[in-house]
């Protein structure tokens, strides 16, 4: 569910990296998003989700 709640961009790079593991390279060929790009999604989507998390674990 938090996968779903990040921007589209961020979701699908970060569901293709560790859903699919399918490596960096690729997420950039398949989305013509450069490499980069594709690394910072991903680094950001997991500061996201972390966040996501942290909360709703702090909550119980």
């Amino acid at each position: 569910q938090a996968v779903a709640e990040l921007p589209e961009k961020y979701a699908v790079c970060i569901e293709m990296y560790f859903s699919y593991d399918i490596p960096y390279q690729e997420i950039s060929e398949i989305t013509e998003i450069p490499v980069n790009t594709i690394k910072s999604h991903i680094f950001r989507a997991k500061k996201l989700l972390k966040e996501k998390l942290e909360d709703f674990y702090g909550k119980q």
